[in-house]
């Protein structure tokens, strides 16, 4: 593969065996390298987004003599951008549109008053609403006053004294359980949610690893306690999520991550 690697004024024009890729420089984040062979160009979209070039590859600028030296002369082709920025469109087009914002601002403040008229004039109608809903609650309360049904609060009274212990238990014992549910799952839920490692190092592919470790320093990347999730970055901006031998256990190596048998996540069945 042939690369070219050309400044092209608000750009960095990179060729790849004849087909163009523009870079925005206002877009890029950083410039670093990686295993000292290639140079990694952040743009700012995530790990699986990086623009990677071998300096192997690369044919212009010519004559590089490794990895960061290309590092640098990209990182001249974006010094060689900060002159000066022609603002004279910019200062012309907020003079021509100055007095339509005015007008603009006059027309939100007409709105603004109509708005306010309208909130008054509706205050008056909501009162008189609240007057009429007072007056039902009144006589709500008046008939209930005047009715004695101590019979039937008599039979309610005695249905809940008679069942009131076997609810209580029934609902302390559902409770326990619950909790014992809710804590299982916010350990798991928890020990996935943030990765305790993360390795972009491979082009196009971020492995994140999830453990679990009983001391402050943190697991060991030789234990057996890791669960590991690969992210590959495929054409179109197609995304494929796999894990260590198709499961979310906590059971593998992190240093033996390149050489994992990874699948799809493979969904637990539940009994009927």
């Amino acid at each position: 593969m042939e690369t070219q690697i050309i400044n092209d004024n608000s750009c960095i024009r990179v060729i790849n065996d004849g087909t163009p890729l523009l870079i925005s420089k206002i877009q890029i984040k950083t410039i670093d390298t990686v295993k000292n062979e290639m140079v990694r160009i952040d743009i700012g979209e995530g790990a699986l987004r990086h623009i990677y070039i071998k300096h192997a590859d690369v044919t212009v600028p010519a004559g590089l003599a490794d990895a960061f030296a290309l590092r640098d002369a990209i990182k001249e082709m974006l010094d060689g951008s900060q002159g000066a920025v022609d603002l004279s469109p910019i200062v012309k087009l907020l003079q021509t549109s100055g007095n339509s914002k005015t007008d603009g601002i006059n027309n939100v403040k007409a709105s603004v008053d109509a708005l306010t008229q309208q909130v008054a004039v509706s205050g008056d109608a909501q009162t008189q609403n609240l007057a009429a809903v007072k007056l039902s609650v009144d006589a709500l309360g008046q008939i209930i006053t005047n009715s004695s049904p101590a019979v039937e609060l008599q039979l309610i009274h005695d249905e809940i004294a008679s069942n009131g212990t076997a609810q209580a238990d029934l609902l302390t014992n559902m409770t326990k359980v619950l909790n014992q549910i809710n804590v299982s799952l916010s350990g798991n839920n928890n020990n996935l949610k943030y990765p305790t490692r993360i390795d972009e190092s491979v082009p196009m592919v971020v492995y994140n690893g999830f453990a679990v470790s009983a001391t402050p320093a943190g697991p060991a990347t030789l234990d057996p306690v890791w669960a590991i999730q690969r992210v590959t970055a495929g054409r179109g901006g197609v995304y494929t999520y796999e894990w260590a031998n198709g499961n979310q256990q906590f059971t593998n190596i992190w240093d033996d991550r390149y050489n994992l048998n990874y699948l799809p996540l493979v969904a637990v069945p539940v009994a009927a």
